[in-house]
């Protein structure tokens, strides 16, 4: 995030995960007015908890209000953007529902998940009778293999 660049806040360098638990307690810390170093790398969870006093040294900056500012805007925007997401899925499920027998025997196969199961009955719909066989089912969906 380059806002936080600008505070000369370096948590991307400790954290592999800004937007992870631990990374977002800091961030809505900051937003809400903290700014000693110490305080905010005690948010950290996890494994992340091995890392304070590296975390101490990367969230050490200079935090204006006008960065307080730009960064709860962010904040607001990334929850109302969760909290869409949150609604489409559910609609998705929603949706899904009359399927439920054809969504449980595609996540019956090893590796398909929900996700998965709901993207394919999406893309082919429930009734793949429309292919003539395995071979033109893949050949359509792009993985079949081919020579060229």
């Amino acid at each position: 995030m380059k806002l936080v660049e600008t505070m000369n806040i370096k948590i991307s360098t400790v954290a592999t995960n800004v937007f992870g638990k631990s990374g977002m307690a800091m961030l809505n810390a900051i937003a809400q007015g903290e700014t000693d170093a110490s305080h905010l790398a005690e948010l950290a969870v996890g494994l992340l908890r091995k890392k304070v006093l590296e975390l101490q040294q990367a969230l050490a900056g200079y935090i204006g209000n006008h960065h307080r500012f730009l960064l709860r805007l962010q904040l607001d925007r990334l929850r109302r953007v969760e909290e869409d997401l949150r609604l489409i899925d559910e609609q998705v499920i929603s949706r899904m529902e009359p399927y439920k027998q054809q969504l449980q025997l595609l996540q019956d196969i090893p590796g398909i998940g929900q996700y998965t199961a709901r993207t394919i009955l999406s893309e082919l719909g429930p009734d793949i009778s429309a292919f003539a066989n395995e071979h033109r089912l893949a050949a359509s969906v792009g993985v079949a293999p081919g020579s060229r």
